[in-house]
């Protein structure tokens, strides 16, 4: 090539290299921005499916949510608060409709349908425990962070879990995934693998609970409850300690959470076998107008739901009502004597 022409060509082509690489960094800049921006407004937002009267609208629109933050997560692999928010939404999923189609299919002798639904929750609640476990790692990824620090044992995994006391940041991660990972054991309980590790997610709600118990209206309390109960009492569940965290919440939401009466019901009053508990917090459930709180519709129109479904099942639950033992009857009075005259 003439020396001449290299050397103008060099000079022309400079700028318009740079251009290129200005335009590309640029571009992602644009895009990172634009993501940023999108990750805000569905934050935002997010509170306006909450108060939904109509659960199958819901359901049809939290998974198209999911899939719309799945694609910024591809832009914005480790912001932490979109990794919040999408575990969040699998955990709602999962619970508020995998689970309840699972139960439903369950109680119509549906198997195959049943199981569909547990593979669906169980993928979801998965999803989700590995997205906070994803967020402490990246918070806090000292020794290899939270998966590694939990293949060192419980007390190892209770010590890393100390690092993490900024209640405003760390709080809402902690609690969907100790959430997300309790449900996942709950539609996995013949997995001995997915029951080893409830120690584990235990102690990630013990440290919510140690960190805010107020938290998304006092559900750390119910958390514990939850995961206290579940356990059957020959592996060391404790439903007197579990209905004393249901009604911990209960009393300082004034009720107006009836998924807390319901889940309460389920576990607790099943484990006891107090069938007058049972029947009480469920109707008090059905008797409850649907915006008790107008900030939790939804939440209480699935708890409607599955109130009129468990208490149709009462009788298989509970073992059968003595009948009331039956009066004596009084003894019969002897007729007074009859009276006598004098002559």
């Amino acid at each position: 090539m003439n020396p001449m022409f290299a050397s103008r060509a060099k000079r022309v082509l400079a700028p318009l290299t740079f251009a290129g690489v200005a335009f590309a960094t640029s571009a992602c800049s644009t895009t990172q921005l634009a993501a940023s921006s999108t990750v805000g407004i569905i934050g935002k937002a997010w509170p306006a499916i909450e108060r939904y009267e109509d659960p199958d609208l819901a359901e049809e629109a939290i998974p198209a949510s999911i899939a719309t933050m799945d694609g910024l997560l591809e832009i914005r692999p480790k912001d932490t608060e979109l990794r919040l928010m999408v575990a969040r939404a699998l955990g709602s999923y999962g619970f508020g409709f995998m689970e309840d189609h699972m139960e439903a299919a369950l109680a119509n002798d549906d198997d195959k349908g049943s199981e569909h639904f547990r593979k669906r929750a169980a993928i979801a609640y998965g999803r989700c425990r590995d997205l906070a476990l994803g967020n402490l790692t990246l918070w806090e990824d000292e020794g290899g962070g939270a998966q590694a620090q939990m293949k060192k044992g419980l007390a190892a995994w209770t010590e890393y879990l100390k690092k993490f006391d900024d209640a405003e940041k760390v709080v809402p991660t902690l609690f969907w995934g100790a959430y997300c990972w309790g449900r996942y054991v709950g539609v996995n309980r013949d997995d001995m693998n997915a029951l080893a590790d409830l120690p584990y997610a235990s102690a990630l709600a013990d440290r919510v609970l140690a960190l805010d118990p107020s938290y998304y209206g006092y559900a750390p309390h119910a958390l514990r409850g939850g995961l206290l109960g579940t356990v059957p009492a020959q592996l060391g569940g404790k439903p007197v300690e579990a209905k004393k965290e249901f009604e911990a919440s209960i009393s300082a939401t004034h009720g107006k959470n009836l998924m807390y009466l319901v889940i309460e019901a389920q576990i607790v009053a099943v484990a006891l076998q107090d069938r007058t508990l049972y029947q009480k917090l469920l109707n008090t459930t059905l008797s409850a107008p649907v915006n008790i709180d107008p900030d939790q519709v939804l939440v209480n129109q699935l708890a409607k739901r599955r109130a009129e479904r468990y208490l149709a099942q009462t009788d298989q639950l509970f073992a059968p009502e003595e009948p009331p033992a039956a009066a004596t009857a009084p003894a019969a009075t002897p007729p007074a004597p009859a009276p006598t005259h004098a002559h």
